[in-house]
């Protein structure tokens, strides 16, 4: 069974990893666990932009892993230069993908907490990088974890869940 190590870098949320490892488990069939960083990212803060770029984060981190594939959590504001943000990121068939809960965060809206909304969102943020790293492209079933989310309420609408033809593609890929 292929692993997953979830790595915690400047993420105030870390309490949420070991919440949600066994959702990422069943979703995906891979075995995760819980790393948690002392990696410094305040280099690839933009002063200009006010946010971290997160391709950046990725290529610092990501040779750092040697088991499989590797997500990275964190809290701060995610940008790669050609969007404005993003929820997250992830190279097609590559080692990392990085994830931020700050547009997740219902109040990064105006609109008050609510933890399991976050929970969510987070899972099925995760489990579409992960759809990256595994050569996954977007998909054009809406319902589709890999669907592209442009906006919290993309995500909220979305299914945990890759269709079936997206599953076809990686269940060779975990095993």
């Amino acid at each position: 069974m292929a692993s997953l190590e979830l790595i915690s870098v400047a993420f105030d949320e870390s309490y949420l990893l070991p919440e949600i490892t066994p959702a990422l488990s069943e979703l995906t069939g891979f075995t995760t666990s819980v790393i948690f960083g002392k990696t410094s990212i305040v280099e690839f803060h933009s002063p200009e932009r006010g946010q971290y770029d997160g391709a950046k984060i990725i290529e610092k981190i990501e040779p750092g892993i040697y088991t499989g594939k590797g997500l990275i959590y964190t809290s701060v504001d995610l940008f790669i230069p050609i969007f404005t943000f993003v929820f997250g990121l992830a190279k097609l068939n590559g080692k990392a993908g990085i994830v931020s809960t700050c547009r997740l965060r219902p109040e990064f809206y105006g609109l008050p907490a609510d933890e399991l909304r976050l929970k969510e969102r987070l899972i099925k943020e995760s489990v579409h990088e992960l759809g990256h790293l595994l050569n996954l492209r977007h998909c054009a079933d809406y319902r589709c974890v890999m669907s592209s989310s442009n906006t919290a309420d993309d995500l909220d609408v979305k299914g945990a869940e890759f269709c079936v033809v997206c599953k076809g593609l990686i269940d060779e890929k975990v095993t």
